[in-house]
């Protein structure tokens, strides 16, 4: 018996949010799937059977099943592979048109292992030997409602100021409104500094010893005073024990192209 696109798709949303107990969760993941809907409306290739695709690679995250291990009523695996591939990066930098707007970022980065079958399909250059083995480095820019918005992979050997620098888009950011950029004490620097200055956006970050900001203009302001935003900076830590709950992602096993479309969307679902 073969049914009809729609039914396909309410039947494997159906399957997806009942392997999910969390009521919350559960009206994300509608909401995530229904704004890709809205995004892919636009672009000629679109699939009738998007949304049970979608539907698929959320399913193959949360589960941390083998792509060939996807249940049949999401499609057939191969299908669905080559479908986000060719979609799923396009979808996930469209979700910044849902984002809510501050004027408030925060920046960091952590590490992914890499596992030993992923290493022969991956970038080289986002790979790195550290004392914890293989590693890619997540370097992640969010807003206050743990928004992505700005993401780099890069090899866990590099330094979080120099990806900061060359990696992340701070001319991106100050387009969408960001005048304060929240970090730890590893982004202290000048020449970050410097360059966010040209974009008027101010950095709050600690120095090691006696704390203090570099702030827009050239006055000392002592970093207590702005201390109470420095403290809201759990948000990201919390945004990155949220996305690597989900093992696929903790074990990086896939390309940069593939992982950054995982994440992306990940963290639209939380």
């Amino acid at each position: 018996m073969t049914f009809n696109p729609s039914v396909q798709n309410i039947l494997a949303i159906q399957f997806l949010i009942d392997s999910i107990e969390s009521k919350a969760k559960r009206n994300r993941i509608i909401s995530v799937i229904a704004q890709c809907e809205l995004i892919l409306k636009n672009k000629r290739s679109s699939s009738p059977h998007a949304q049970r695709y979608i539907a698929g690679v959320i399913y193959l995250n949360r589960m941390n099943a083998p792509w060939r291990m996807l249940p049949k009523c999401f499609g057939h695996w191969k299908t669905v592979y080559s479908w986000w591939s060719r979609n799923g990066s396009y979808i996930v930098d469209q979700f910044e048109q849902f984002l809510s707007r501050s004027n408030v970022a925060y920046l960091d980065s952590s590490y992914v292992n890499c596992t030993p079958a992923a290493n022969r399909n991956m970038d080289f250059w986002t790979i790195g030997q550290t004392a914890g083995g293989t590693t890619t480095k997540l370097s992640c820019i969010i807003n206050h409602k743990s928004q992505l918005l700005d993401l780099c992979l890069t090899a866990g050997s590099d330094g979080d100021n120099t990806i900061a620098l060359y990696q992340h888009n701070i001319a991106k950011l100050a387009d969408s409104g960001i005048n304060t950029l929240v970090a730890d004490a590893a982004y202290y620097g000048l020449p970050l500094q410097e360059v966010c200055a040209q974009y008027g956006i101010r950095i709050i970050t600690p120095t090691r010893g006696y704390s203090r900001l570099f702030p827009l203009k050239e006055n000392d302001v002592t970093f207590g005073a702005f201390y109470p935003i420095y403290r809201t900076r759990g948000l990201i830590e919390n945004f990155f024990n949220i996305v690597k709950r989900y093992p696929r992602i903790a074990l990086r096993r896939d390309g940069s192209r593939m992982l950054s479309s995982y994440i992306k969307l990940i963290a639209q679902i939380g």
